[in-house]
């Protein structure tokens, strides 16, 4: 019984945390991950910011590419 009614009380707080959020704001901070997400994909380019190493199957961050997004974050 208990267990239920902290379940109950944990899903009340989750909402009341959605509830006092400004859905503008979060909008607008999604748009600027967008943007800067699709301003790195068209600076880095494969095979020298960005590659398979070797025994892996996933492309990687390399260097070069991590130094190019620090410089875009100034």
């Amino acid at each position: 019984m208990a267990e239920t009614a902290l379940k109950v009380q944990s899903q009340v707080d989750s909402l009341s945390i959605i509830d006092s959020m400004d859905l503008n704001a979060i909008q607008g901070t999604l748009a600027k991950i967008n943007q800067f997400q699709i301003v790195v994909q068209n600076t880095l380019k494969a095979n020298h910011d960005y590659g398979v190493i070797p025994g892996t199957n996933k492309p990687t961050l390399l260097k070069p590419g991590a130094e190019k997004i620090l410089m875009l974050m100034g």
